[in-house]
This record gives C-alpha cells, sequence and structure tokens, in this order.
C-alpha cells in the first residue's frame, strides 16, 4: 500500500472513530442505565422517598396531574407531563416497588417499580387489545439541596 493509501485509510479511520466517539444526541425519554459509580443495594426505602413514590402514583392513579407535579423535578415537568398524559400514561397505579434492587449512582436512587396504566394512542405501551397495560420501569428519585426527593425520571433502564 503506498503512502498515500495509507495515509488516506488512517485519516479515514479516525474520522469514522472520532465521529463515532462524539455522539451528542441528547434523549429526553429514557437516560441510558449507569454504567460508571453505580451501586445494586437492597434496603428499605426512607420513610421520604416512599412518601415521594407513593404520593406520586396515589395522584398519578387519579389522574391529578397538578398534585403529581409536587413530586417531580422541574426537568421532569417540562418534558414529561402533557394536557392528557404524564410519560405517556392518562393515570397509572403503582403495583409493587422493588428494594432488593435499587441501583444508586450519584446522587439518583434508580428504583425498579411495576405499574398499570392506561397508556396513550401513541405511547409505546399501547396496546389496542387492552385498555390498560402492566409495564415494568425504573423510578429515578433524587434528594434536592433542601433534603426533599423528587421524581427525576421514570425509564425502562
Amino acid at each position: 500500500m503506498s503512502f498515500m493509501r495509507k495515509f488516506l485509510f488512517t485519516l479515514l479511520l479516525l474520522t469514522l472513530l472520532t465521529a463515532c466517539g462524539n455522539n451528542t444526541t441528547k434523549t429526553t425519554q429514557a437516560p441510558p442505565t449507569p454504567t460508571t459509580n453505580t451501586t445494586t443495594k437492597s434496603f428499605t426505602l426512607s420513610t421520604k422517598q416512599k412518601e415521594t413514590l407513593t404520593s406520586f402514583f396515589q395522584y398519578f392513579n387519579e389522574g391529578n396531574y397538578e398534585k403529581m407535579k409536587d413530586f417531580c423535578s422541574k426537568d421532569y415537568v417540562n418534558d414529561f407531563f402533557h394536557k392528557n398524559d404524564v410519560f405517556g400514561f392518562k393515570t397509572a397505579k403503582l403495583l409493587s416497588y422493588d428494594e432488593t434492587n435499587i441501583i444508586t449512582h450519584d446522587k439518583e436512587y434508580w428504583i425498579p417499580i411495576s405499574l398499570k396504566g392506561e397508556p396513550t394512542e401513541d405511547s409505546s405501551s399501547y396496546d389496542k387489545n387492552s385498555k390498560f397495560v402492566e409495564v415494568s420501569y425504573y423510578v429515578i428519585l433524587e434528594q434536592q439541596t433542601n433534603g426533599k426527593w423528587l421524581v427525576t425520571n421514570i425509564t425502562s433502564g
């Protein structure tokens, strides 16, 4: 291979590696599962964490989006609250949460949950054969500087 061909090949390879390594596409639907500084723990959630989680879903089950906002970060409200749904669901009932597989990442607590909800027609969870679906997600709670715990995201992982 001539010097020029080797040079062009190397330049092309570096360009491809650089382009693949600098993906800056932002998604607000589901943050990636944390891969660094993470720990999976089994422990009992604090009273404040449980209150945030259960209150959020109590109001979600009632379709009371305004009261739900009290338990969410501003970014979550801006990204996922719509006129007739939150996170693609009209209503959602918390069926269970798993304290044996909580993932901690920095200040975030990724809590595995199961819910039964009524998805909107444009939701990825929509099933034309069933008004309600049961799905599993992670609810991400983060403690704020004032000590309050808020839902900052819901993700499939």
